[in-house]
């Protein structure tokens, strides 16, 4: 049952909060608390196909977060050369040369391929269907609705 409330707080905290992020980190940190809800949902009904469905989910968004890191990373290098206005007012712009959801703006036209890569990253990650991120949270819905885990089902 603790899993079941703690997996309902994640969907609802890491969506509700990562509305209105400006930086990519803490985006990324409020996703990841979302993507648990959906883990700790497929722990908690306890099947086998909830089994395949975490190990599935498990292994997508591990890939697909490894990917992200390494798509922003290199955009971050790309973009050295490039810097605005907004990055140069940041505190602390020695940590990273990108850092704000606003920097990507027109990123295609120096880039393509890296910005459709980050593109297919992160629509894998809301769980568009072509993309695995949708297979995986596809499963774990697909077991609540089997065990009677409806309100859960609706609310991720």
């Amino acid at each position: 049952m603790s899993l079941l409330i703690s997996s309902l707080l994640s969907l609802i905290i890491g969506t509700v909060l990562g509305l209105n992020q400006s930086r990519i980190k803490r985006l990324l940190a409020y996703s990841t608390i979302s993507h648990l809800g959906f883990i700790l949902l497929a722990l908690s009904i306890n099947s086998v196909e909830s089994t395949q469905a975490f190990i599935f989910y498990i292994m997508q968004y591990s890939i697909s977060n490894i990917n992200a890191f390494i798509i922003i990373i290199s955009i971050g290098y790309s973009l050295y050369i490039y810097t605005n206005k907004e990055y140069k007012l940041l505190l602390d712009k020695n940590n990273s040369p990108i850092q704000l959801i606003n920097q990507l703006k027109g990123y295609f036209f120096i880039n393509p391929t890296l910005a459709i890569s980050l593109i297919i990253v992160i629509y894998s990650f809301v769980g568009i269907p072509p993309l695995t991120g949708f297979f995986g949270k596809q499963m774990v819905l697909s077991s609540a609705l089997d065990k009677g885990y409806v309100f859960l089902a609706l609310v991720a």
